[in-house]
């Protein structure tokens, strides 16, 4: 065939890689929607196989914190302030120790007080803000393990030995109204 005139080449010329015959093209030259792999339909945005984000498929991008976020977070870290400040009248005025030999109330800071019961002698470490039993000769003791009775209606009690310690609150709270 020979020269077309007018400085064209022949079509097979035209883009040929070396080794590859006829009319092959490289890579992405003029296969419309079809990428450097070829093949496949073209992808468009009104086409309802196309998810949001690209052809990859990724979710949609959006700013990952708003304004609004700030405000409920804020407000959550608010909250949980708010509950763990200490309450008005939250600290005990005083504690009842409760044994088989009766019951009696003690100020805060009492210090050191040795209970008898029926198992043996339970210590209790009265502090300015709470009170804790530090030695009983019960079993498992689970009245040491109890902690720290620091708040109004909290209670350690050494059930095989009968004696307990309670925080009370100031004169006059209530604990509940039956009617």
């Amino acid at each position: 065939m020979g020269s077309h005139g007018h400085g064209r080449r022949r079509p097979e010329h035209r883009g040929v890689r070396a080794g590859a015959r006829g009319g092959a093209r490289p890579p992405g030259a003029g296969t419309r929607g079809r990428g450097a792999r070829g093949g496949g339909r073209r992808v468009g945005a009104g086409d309802p196989g196309v998810r949001p984000g690209g052809a990859r498929g990724g979710a949609v991008r959006r700013r990952t914190f708003a304004p609004v976020d700030a405000l409920v977070l804020a407000g959550l870290l608010a909250l949980n302030l708010v509950a763990w400040l200490p309450r008005a009248g939250g600290r005990p005025a005083r504690f009842r120790i409760t044994s088989p030999a009766g019951a009696r109330v003690v100020e805060p800071g009492a210090g050191r007080i040795e209970v008898e019961g029926p198992l043996g002698v339970t210590v209790i470490e009265v502090g300015a803000r709470a009170a804790r039993v530090v030695e009983s000769p019960c079993p498992l003791k689970l009245c040491i393990r109890a902690g720290a009775v620091d708040r109004p209606g909290r209670v350690a009690a050494c059930l095989p030995n009968r004696v307990a310690v309670e925080a009370v609150g100031p004169e006059g709270d209530v604990d509940a109204v039956g009617r």
